[in-house]
């Protein structure tokens, strides 16, 4: 028996561990003006679960890597380093137990042209 089953079996006998979904956090890089507009953008990630080990005499649980995709809806507005929660589109849990939420964490690239100052865009002009 290894330890980290031995952690599961304590888990599970008290109520916690494999039960919920985990939550999983990624990372999404917008440009400016998807940014200031809002837009709709198709995220990609991937993350592990625990699976019983099945067949071979051995038992426990195993590490496995799962993908996903899920489309989200960004508000107009978001700045850099804001993390968004996409509800119940984490791991899956365990029969009957819910997901997981995703954390989205946004970074804003710079434009060339406008400057952000808070809620204010900023242009300068030569005179």
């Amino acid at each position: 028996v290894n330890v980290e089953d031995l952690f599961e079996m304590f888990d599970q006998m008290h109520g916690v561990g494999r039960g919920a979904g985990e939550d999983v956090q990624t990372s999404i890089r917008l440009s400016f003006m998807e940014a200031v507009q809002g837009c709709s953008k198709t995220i990609k990630y991937e993350y592990f679960v625990k699976e019983p080990i099945t067949g071979g005499g051995r038992k426990g649980f195993q590490k496995v890597r799962k993908n996903k995709s899920v489309e989200v809806n960004i508000p107009p507005g978001v700045e850099s380093n804001l993390s968004m929660r996409v509800e119940g589109k984490g791991a899956e849990g365990a029969k009957g137990f819910p997901p997981g939420d995703l954390f989205v964490q946004i970074q804003v690239a710079e434009d060339s042209y406008f400057k952000r100052s808070g809620v204010d865009l900023t242009i300068e002009l030569p005179v």
